[in-house]
């Protein structure tokens, strides 16, 4: 009853937040079914980047939004800048101040350091150094790792259990120097065997869409690219992260560009089982949708709103048995930029730090989900 409760006023507040004298059509939510299973709300908040009392503050903020977790980058670049490095205390800060406000954390495993390959966003090299970091970060900072030990006034039951492999390996922004499956394949099999043999307890996950851009401009199937180089990987992992990102709202998409619907959550489900990773859940890593001025690129604050507020609604019912999470990103707009940057206006806070109508959507669908 009461999520069906806080449900209903997620749809009055969806309704209801339009300023400029012409309402959003009304968002109806069902509530929650009984049997569905329980989802993690989270937001990207970046707080690595941000020093001491600003990072509390910053963290601060996210609960005060309703939600329990945050997926911050844990750069490999900065923890082994030289090989055999272990600088770990900005790490270590980020997961004091997040633990001190009852935060579970996501880690992102991200960045080569420049030993390893020739870009920080190019995947490296030797799959194996990779391997090797995702097995220290595990051993470090999963279910009963070292930085536990040595912090137990922390609450340990706050350790991540769930590791992200990379960000997009798929888009050349993030493979710098050009897309490649087979290699970001070999990065997965190796953090899985040294993870696993670090710290049994993780669980990893793979990014996983539909296609990406090869050298001469054309489209390939990611999955059965990855499955061409080792036929086990998509039934090794223990789950897919996905960025089901769209130019629509979910549930309103026209077919004229699937690979940038939101259904494609449901579509990346299928291909997987049909690839034998039925099992596996999915988490939406990053999901959101930029306030800036250009259009038809971004929407206004209030659509929004709306949006986020369809997609909590699809993941709560077409896609419940499958989908775990959902981090929407960004907790607040980049400063300094341009109004038309796309990139710097998916926050849920202006620069400002006020409030955008899609906080209240975020805090009430965080709600709902823990109950």
């Amino acid at each position: 009853m009461l999520a069906a409760l806080v449900l209903g006023a997620l749809a009055f507040i969806a309704g209801s937040i339009g300023g400029d004298g012409r309402a959003p059509a009304p968002v109806v939510l069902p509530a929650v079914p009984a049997s569905a299973p329980p989802l993690n709300v989270g937001l990207v908040a970046n707080s690595l980047g941000v020093r001491g009392n600003h990072r509390a503050a910053e963290q601060a903020r996210v609960r005060t939004a309703g939600v329990r977790w945050i997926r911050e980058e844990l750069p490999w670049n900065m923890v082994e800048p030289w090989r055999g490095a272990r600088r770990w205390q900005r790490t270590d800060e980020l997961f004091v101040s997040a633990a001190r406000r009852g935060l579970r954390v996501l880690p992102l495993l991200l960045g080569s350091p420049r030993w390893a390959a020739g870009d920080d966003l190019s995947l490296p090299a030797n799959p194996d150094d990779f391997g090797a970091f995702a097995a220290r970060a595990a051993a470090r900072y999963g279910p009963g790792g070292s930085f536990w030990r040595a912090h137990p006034r922390l609450d340990a039951r706050l350790a991540p259990v769930w590791f992200e492999l990379w960000n997009e390996p798929y888009l050349e922004a993030f493979s710098v120097g050009g897309v490649d499956p087979a290699r970001y394949g070999r990065m997965v099999r190796s953090a899985l065997t040294a993870g696993r043999g670090a710290n049994p307890r993780v669980r990893w996950l793979m990014a996983a869409d539909l296609v990406y851009e090869t050298p001469d401009g054309t489209r390939a199937d990611w999955l059965d690219a990855l499955m061409a180089d080792d036929p086990g990987l998509l039934a090794s992992v223990d789950g897919f992260a996905v960025h089901p990102y769209s130019f629509f709202a979910p549930g309103e998409e026209d077919d004229t560009s699937p690979p940038f619907r939101f259904a494609r959550v449901g579509t990346i489900a299928d291909e997987l089982a049909a690839r034998g990773a039925s099992r596996q859940p999915l988490w939406i890593t990053e999901l959101g949708w930029s306030t800036c001025d250009r259009r038809p690129d971004c929407v206004d604050e209030h659509e929004q709103a709306r949006r986020l507020a369809l997609a909590f609604t699809q993941v709560r019912t077409t896609y419940a048995r499958r989908v775990r999470a959902l981090f929407v990103y960004h907790l607040r707009d980049f400063p300094n930029r341009a109004e038309s940057d796309r990139e710097a206006h998916y926050g849920l806070l202006r620069t400002n730090g006020s409030r955008k109508p899609a906080w209240s959507i975020v805090r009430a669908a965080a709600q709902a989900a823990s109950r």
